[in-house]
């Protein structure tokens, strides 16, 4: 059994296409991959999953486009996580400035999530909107700042559709000395309108500020810090309501946890076409409404709490190739252990990810 696991493991392959042509771009792409903990929890369930996606995009007029995004999860054990999302969109993306420098983006764009019957609570229908602004006044200063508006909403549980809303800004400060900092926030608010509210405060808050510094080293390598704290105004009303924590992790992880995330990184070149990267981060989250019960079922009161440590590693080969260079093909290996540490039992566990890449790309 264990010769068969690894031949699985070994088979896990990302092929990646797109194609440029008059206009329009399309790119597919099947990605597999090994995990050692699909639910990451005590029951520590292995799980080999295929993950197709593709997206479709006709572009004209120079700055507008209109497309089709579509993605897959599938399972070789856990058919109950089968998921499929499809999604269009239309989007403007004009420049400004003498060099052309600053940049608008404004896209709309209607979605739908569809899972097995086993998770039919969290399928939903997301229409929404987003804008953002990026302007560059000098060789020093990029500032970017972002609004987006969504209504999520779910088909059989009308108590959890919410409409969404994010604020984001972020300023990146570039020095000669190949040394950025990126000090960022961001505010999300998000309503329950429906009559059947779940509580009397029918809505989340979150709050986002974070900091990023990097130093470039030479021409060919690279490190990173990134530091992001969160705080959750109040329990998570999904939580509190109905949903268990496996279909509140299908919903998203937004407003659903408090908290604070450091990352340590680097990246390093070897010639023309390799590329190695390292990272490890640790995480601290305190998760609003999931309460902890004793051996007997009864409430102790507590949330659950947890602590995260992952580290990754990952090796990339990648080349142009014919006349023009327009082909791309690209070999990868990556590997992710995450380590956690909770004071709920069945939430104290661990998980190994491996992946192989293959990708190919016109």
């Amino acid at each position: 059994m264990h010769n068969r696991i690894t031949g699985i493991l070994l088979l896990a392959i990302v092929m990646h296409t797109s194609v440029l042509y008059a206009g329009l771009f399309a790119k597919g792409s099947v990605t597999s991959g090994y995990l050692s903990n699909t639910y990451l929890d005590a029951s520590a369930q292995w799980d080999v999953g295929i993950h197709p996606a593709l997206e479709l995009e006709v572009d004209f007029a120079e700055m507008w486009a209109v497309g089709y995004n579509g993605r897959m999860e599938a399972y070789t054990r856990h058919t109950e996580l089968f998921y499929h999302e499809h999604e269009l969109y239309v989007l403007a993306n004009p420049r400004f400035g003498d060099d052309d420098q600053h940049d608008l983006f404004v896209m709309a764009y209607l979605g739908t999530g569809k899972n097995t019957d086993t998770f039919e609570s969290v399928n939903l229908l997301y229409p929404g909107l987003e804008l953002s602004l990026g302007l560059e006044p000098n060789s020093v200063v990029y500032w970017k700042t972002s609004a987006s508006l969504e209504y999520r909403g779910y088909y059989s549980y009308t108590a959890n559709s919410s409409l969404d809303t994010w604020l984001q800004t972020a300023v990146t400060f570039s020095m000669p000395s190949k040394t950025s900092i990126t000090p960022r926030v961001a505010w999300g608010y998000r309503f329950y309108p429906a009559p059947e509210a779940l509580t009397d405060e029918p809505w989340d808050m979150q709050l986002k500020p974070g900091v990023r510094l990097a130093q470039g080293l030479g021409d060919d390598s690279g490190l990173w810090v990134d530091y992001e704290y969160l705080y959750t105004f109040n329990d998570n009303n999904m939580v509190v309501g109905q949903l268990t924590s496996a279909e509140a992790n299908f919903a998203g992880m937004e407003f659903l946890y408090s908290g604070h995330g450091v990352s340590l990184g680097g990246k390093r070149l070897w010639g023309a076409h390799f590329e190695g990267t390292l990272e490890v981060t640790y995480q601290r989250r305190l998760y609003n409404g999931f309460i902890l019960v004793d051996d007997t079922g009864v409430s102790t009161g507590e949330s659950r709490e947890d602590s995260r440590i992952i580290a990754g590693a990952g090796l990339n080969y990648e080349r142009a190739f014919g006349s023009k260079k327009q082909n791309t093909f690209l070999l990868g290996f990556n590997y992710e252990y995450l380590r956690q540490l909770s004071n709920d039992a069945w939430y104290d566990t661990d998980s190994h990810s491996i992946q192989l890449q293959l990708a190919l790309s016109h």
